[in-house]
Order: C-alpha cells, then sequence, then structure tokens
C-alpha cells in the first residue's frame, strides 16, 4: 500500500444516492461527525475510494449494502474490524455469518443504523420516514407528502434542517400539505412515462421495461405492475456514472423476486425491490418481446 493515504478510526461506506443509505449515513455521524471518514458506494465498488486509502488501523463499516464478494473479502483482511448493517435478503447469509454484523428484515438500514450507533436515543422521525418509503410500506401519515416537497440532498447538516423541520408539528403540516398539490401533477407525469413501456423477458420473466428517471424509478416501476395483472415485474433504466453504465430499477408484485434477479446480475435488494447496473457498451441484458403496450 506504499503511497496509500493512512486513515486510523471509523470509515463508514454507505449506499450511494439513497435516502435510507445515506439516512444511516446521517445516524453514524451524528455519532461520530468529523471523526470518521465517509464513502458512499455501490455493490461493485468499481471505482471505490477505498483502494486508495490504508485501512489496516481502521473500523470498516458498511451501511445498507453489503459489497460484492471480491471487494468485500479483499477489505476485511485489510481492516482491522469490518462490521456491516443490512437489511437486504440477497445478502442475508453473508451478513449473519459474519462476527459483529447486524442484519434485520424489520427495519431499514437507517434504523438499524441509529439503533446501533445511539442505542438509548429516540428514533427522530426523519428516520421513520425514511423507513416507511425504503420497506415501501407508506403507513406513517404524510410521508409521501414530504417525500416530495422537501429538499433531500445528500448533505449531513441539510439533513439537521430536515429533521427540525419533520419534528415540528407545525412546519411538519406545512409541508405535507405542499406535497399534496405536487403529488397530483406527479401521478399525471408517472402515468404518461408508463405510457411508453415495453415487453421484455429478463430472468427468465416477462417484464414492463421503461427508460425513465432515477427520480421516478419506484413511482414507475410500481405502476407498471398495474398494467397487467399476468405481469409481474417493472423495469425503469436510466444511464448513471457519465453515461459508462446504465441503472436497472426492478419492481415486483411478489410474486417475482427481484432481488434473485439482480443478484445474479451484480447488484442485489429485497423481493419486490432491487437494482443492478450493467457496462453501457454491452447489449442490454433483457429481449424486448413486444414494442408497445
Amino acid at each position: 500500500m506504499k503511497g496509500d493515504k493512512k486513515v486510523k478510526g471509523k470509515v463508514i461506506v454507505f449506499y450511494d444516492n439513497d435516502p435510507d443509505g445515506f439516512g444511516a449515513a446521517w445516524a453514524a455521524w451524528k455519532k461520530f461527525g468529523n471523526q470518521a471518514f465517509y464513502f458512499p458506494e455501490k455493490h461493485s465498488m468499481r471505482s471505490s475510494a477505498l483502494r486508495n486509502i490504508d485501512i489496516t488501523d481502521s473500523i470498516v463499516y458498511f451501511l445498507d449494502f453489503c459489497p460484492n464478494p471480491a471487494p468485500f473479502e479483499s477489505i476485511t483482511k485489510k481492516a482491522k474490524q469490518v462490521v456491516v448493517i443490512d437489511h437486504h435478503g440477497t445478502v442475508a447469509s453473508v451478513v449473519k455469518s459474519t462476527p459483529g454484523c447486524i442484519y434485520s428484515l424489520r427495519n431499514s438500514a437507517c434504523i438499524l443504523s441509529w439503533k446501533y450507533f445511539h442505542k438509548n436515543k429516540k428514533v427522530p422521525r426523519i428516520l421513520k420516514h425514511v423507513e416507511d418509503v425504503d420497506l415501501w410500506k407508506y403507513r406513517i401519515p404524510g410521508t409521501r407528502e414530504l417525500f416530495v416537497s422537501l429538499s433531500w440532498k445528500f448533505n449531513f447538516r441539510h439533513w439537521n434542517t430536515i429533521a427540525r423541520i419533520i419534528e415540528n408539528t407545525g412546519t411538519r403540516n406545512r409541508y405535507i400539505r405542499k406535497g399534496r398539490i405536487i403529488i397530483g401533477y406527479q401521478n399525471e407525469l408517472v402515468a404518461r412515462m408508463s405510457d411508453e413501456a415495453e415487453r421484455v423477458r429478463l430472468g427468465g420473466h416477462t417484464a414492463f421495461a421503461v427508460n425513465g428517471s432515477r427520480y421516478f424509478n419506484s413511482l414507475v416501476g410500481n405502476h407498471l405492475l398495474r398494467l397487467d395483472k399476468r405481469i409481474h415485474v417493472g423495469i425503469v433504466f436510466y444511464f448513471v456514472d457519465k453515461n459508462k453504465y446504465i441503472r436497472f430499477s426492478l419492481r415486483s408484485d411478489g410474486k417475482v423476486d427481484v432481488g434473485k434477479i439482480a443478484h445474479k446480475l451484480g447488484g442485489g435488494g429485497h423481493e419486490r425491490s432491487a437494482a443492478f447496473q450493467w457496462p453501457s457498451h454491452k447489449p442490454l441484458p433483457f429481449k424486448t418481446i413486444k414494442q408497445k403496450v
């Protein structure tokens, strides 16, 4: 590791560009602040910043994801200690077999991380709403509205501001009222995007697929499942990483385990919600079987 930057202490590696992953990192930041190093990552860790640092004296926390086998094995050999806090079914066996790691299907990663780092403190309302979205439950009043009316940029101090807004009944209700208006227009956009769906075959299953937007992937993916009761998988795909990769967001009605499909293609997730990335120079991993719905 000659020439690598030496890091001592805590290294927080969290799932990139995801509210639950960032919420887990925020929980760690509320514990360690600037005394830890924070790195957003994906399962493949292809362009990992960890490659350029020496972690031999560090405790490395993986929050809301567990890396693919090769990078995970390499890091566990180098680091002083590795702790994984995750809730995705595709990595259950790995996490459960790694000493000191936390795994549960009852909570999302941000709640698991808060309970791990803040054992005797009340879980902030902001994380309860994040979990409500991540587990696709939407049981807490106002969750949908708050997620469309507030700015959820991934900055720790900004999340402190959002947390204060949501904890206060008056400001929370103000944003919920604003969100109701936005959702009406949002539903129109989702319907329009879904009109462009094509029938495809992926992982041995017929699915509806749309070349869409990362900002509507869950909404569109789940809307696709309502187009035909015989189709149990919805796919939204879009370019990422300066067009080097295509991200595939998969949604299921529960009759097909999309987590298994994503895992075989280098990604991960749950039975009903999963994702993977695909090199953009390669042919698409699915075959179109019909041009339009």
